[in-house]
């Protein structure tokens, strides 16, 4: 049975400890006050190698030899900066440090100074994490009051202080170089390397760059010794840990451990308690998201650097991930390979084309529209990235998604199969009491509609993350107790479900009957009317008869969006998928929901105004005309119009559209799926584009003339070609051709 043996949290849950007097109470600063009597700072710098104590950041170089890199000269000034951004998904370890103990990470900090002869130390944490910043501010305050931190620190002639500098969020400012440049004032860019921070850092002097809890193992290393520290962990990996569990486990949070002292699956047995549904471990990335995954076959590796290593894989930041066989890893790889596309900092070609690159492949691979072959371009360019950046952002990206490539690779090879018309991998499942086999990793809604069944849905879009909201597409799943959303469950082999018998009709009443309580009786004068999925599933699914007999909510309507959208508060159910269109796919993230419970609604951030050239895709998204658009708002109804497929005009691309004419009239364009030509959108520019047909200007027909009369140019050039011989060959020239 594993313990915690703690050491950094060893008093974490008292609250003294975030307080100058709590912290000396047990023992604070006296490790400072000691080395700066009796020690050097070389000294200090051998003990801290002695220890074997390597960084926790993530790349786990030795901390005590980095330390050695610094020059011993006096030319130039030397910092210390603390790294505090803590931007590895999965990581929660530093702030608890900061918040619960923040004068342990400033003891080891000072002393790191005092080691290298660094007079300024900053701290660079993280805008998001507010309650770090104030706890190592108050911490910083209260040891400058006590002369732990300023000039002739406790008599000793050393001087330092201290400042905290808050980031602005962006993942790459974790890498130590790019850190530096945005602690300069400028956007945090990684540098070329060498030189290394150790010799050019910080206004291209000397400094040295520690994780946070690197910093709190110093203060316990010069306290207790390096003989201590060393009995801790094993060989290669001395010392405590940090490690964060996350989830899909029962008991998540961020345990003190000593490597090599226990197995992965131990740690996830005895602390995470197994998976929270009791399903089979699948996947776990050991060291955060930058690392690639092991199999639930790989979890009785012990765990410390260099096991942990042998398998390919790292320790990283400790931060541990645990997905059952429910989760999909192709899902999986482009959720990882989304966060690193959008935090790729744009410097170097192959980070920024590349990851974004990788992103729209696995986007295919999803949306099971791959083709044969594009698995080998995956890994091509994958492989092809490996390596050739300034910094590790792209290998973040490369190294676990060519892990899933490799170690889940069926599950590529079936979304492949199916756009290539090959043998998908597919499962056996009972629908309704119909057999029938259907590509592997259909959710109920799409393994439904392969033998002609509609679950209803709002919120599910085959486009946009599954979010679950709306709750209409419930089934039965038989040997489950619940009935299980269709758009959030995958079928499985044997798998057995109902989409309409009593308990799911009952089921999908009682939601309908909740979403209209409240909803505007305004189906005639609404845009929606003729396209709308809540008056269908009213009809189909709704009991015809209210039995709601309170006032209806009433919430804001005609709001402006700008100068495309209008948008109608009390039609909105909140499905979202305006808002994660807007974050996913057009990338502006400019949607959000205000307010709680009932009177939650949706706002635009900032000044209430839509700035995406895509926003009207918001519009054809919302099945229940919240969102209307102001170029088509009250012209016309859709069955007085006939619909033309085609292809828009307004630029190269050619976005496949249907276009709406009434009375001879153009009245909208609206996008048509096509997966490879424009998805299911199209910008704004080519939905208004159609305007210059109906202009009664337009030029019907060749005309030519540099001035407003123009003569029709078919007649000009039969007037010129009059008397020619008939066995000469006319031809049309122009100095302006197009």
């Amino acid at each position: 049975m594993i313990r915690e043996t703690r050491v950094m949290l060893e008093f974490a849950d008292d609250p003294a400890q975030k307080t100058l007097e709590g912290y000396r109470r047990n023992g604070g600063y006296e490790a400072f006050a000691r080395a700066l009597k009796e020690m050097s700072p070389d000294q200090v710098t051998e003990e801290v190698l002695k220890s074997g104590l390597r960084g926790r950041g993530g790349a786990g170089f030795p901390c005590g030899r980095k330390w050695q890199f610094v020059p011993k000269g006096k030319e130039k000034p030397k910092y210390i900066c603390v790294n505090a951004d803590e931007s590895e998904p999965g990581t929660c370890k530093d702030r608890q440090i900061m918040e619960r103990d923040p004068h342990q990470m400033l003891e080891g900090t000072l002393l790191a100074a005092y080691a290298i002869g660094a007079q300024t130390a900053y701290i660079y944490i993280r805008g998001e994490y507010p309650h770090s910043i104030r706890a190592t501010e108050e911490a910083i305050k209260e040891a400058r009051a006590a002369g732990l931190i300023g000039k002739n620190i406790l008599g000793s002639g050393f001087d330092c202080d201290v400042w905290v500098h808050p980031g602005a969020g962006a993942y790459i400012c974790g890498e130590e170089t790019a850190l530096l440049t945005s602690l300069e004032g400028n956007r945090g860019y990684p540098r070329i390397k060498p030189p290394f921070p150790a010799v050019e850092g910080l206004w291209r002097s000397p400094t040295i760059v520690n994780n946070v809890e690197t910093l709190a193992c110093v203060t316990h290393i010069l306290r207790r010794g390096a003989d201590w520290f060393r009995g801790l962990g094993c060989e290669g990996s001395t010392g405590t840990r940090l490690f964060c569990l996350s989830g899909h486990v029962k008991h998540p949070g961020v345990y003190e451990l000593e490597c090599g002292k226990f197995t992965l699956r131990e740690l996830l047995t005895d602390l995470g308690g197994g998976t929270l549904s009791g399903r089979p471990i699948k996947g776990v990335m050991p060291g955060g998201s930058s690392f690639p995954v092991l199999t639930a076959d790989e979890l009785d590796v012990r765990f410390d650097v260099e096991s942990v290593a042998k398998t390919g894989s790292s320790l990283g930041s400790g931060a541990i991930m645990v997905f059952d066989d429910s989760v999909s890893a192709v899902d999986v790889a482009l959720n990882i390979a989304e966060f690193y596309s959008h935090e790729s900092c744009g410097q170097c070609t192959p980070c920024r084309e590349g990851s974004d690159w990788v992103r729209q492949m696995l986007r295919l691979f999803q949306q099971r529209e791959a083709k044969a072959g594009d698995l080998e371009t995956l890994w091509d360019v994958t492989t092809k990235m490996d390596g050739t950046t300034i910094c590790a952002l792209a290998e973040a990206l490369v190294w676990p998604v060519q892990s899933y490539v490799k170690k889940f690779r069926a599950e590529f090879e079936a979304a492949a199969s199916v756009r290539g018309g090959g043998m998908s991998a597919t499962v056996n499942v009972t629908i309704d009491g119909q057999s029938v086999a259907v590509p592997a990793g259909l959710n109920l809604i799409e393994a439904a509609a392969h033998v002609g069944k509609s679950v209803p849905h709002y919120c599910y879009h085959p486009r946009l993350s599954v979010v679950g909201n709306c709750r209409i597409c419930l089934c039965e799943v038989e040997g489950m107790g619940k009935l299980q959303i269709g758009c959030n469950t995958t079928v499985r082999e044997g798998m057995a479900f109902h989409t309409e018998n009593e308990r799911v009709r009952g089921a999908r009443s009682g939601v309908m009957e909740l979403l209209l309580i409240n909803h505007p009786l305004d189906c005639p004068i609404c845009d929606q009317a003729g396209e709308c999925k809540l008056q269908d599933y009213a009809v189909d699914h709704g009991s015809g008869v209210t039995r709601f007999e309170f006032e209806k909510a009433r919430k804001p309507k005609n709001v402006s969006w700008g100068d495309k959208v209008v948008f109608d508060s009390e039609r909105c159910i909140l499905c979202t998928r305006c808002v994660r269109f807007l974050d996913e796919v057009a990338e502006t993230d400019e949607v959000g929901i205000d307010l709680r419970g009932g009177k939650a609604t949706l706002i635009v951030k900032g000044d209430g105004h839509l700035t995406s050239p895509y926003q009207m895709n918001v519009i054809d998204l919302c099945p229940v005309g919240a969102l209307t658009s102001k170029d088509f708002r009250f012209k016309s109804r859709v069955w007085f119009m006939k619909f033309t497929d085609t292809v828009c005009t307004s630029c190269a691309r050619g976005c496949n559209v249907t276009a709406g004419a009434r009375d001879d009239r153009l009245m909208r364009m609206v996008p048509r799926a096509n997966a490879q030509v424009n998805d299911h959108w199209m910008c704004d520019e080519g939905r208004l584009h159609y305007a210059f047909v109906n202009d009664a200007e337009r030029i019907t027909s060749p005309r030519v003339g540099a001035t407003a009369r123009l003569s029709p140019a078919i007649a000009r050039a039969a007037h010129h070609l009059e008397g020619r011989a008939r066995p000469a060959s006319p031809s049309c020239s122009s100095p302006r051709p197009s």
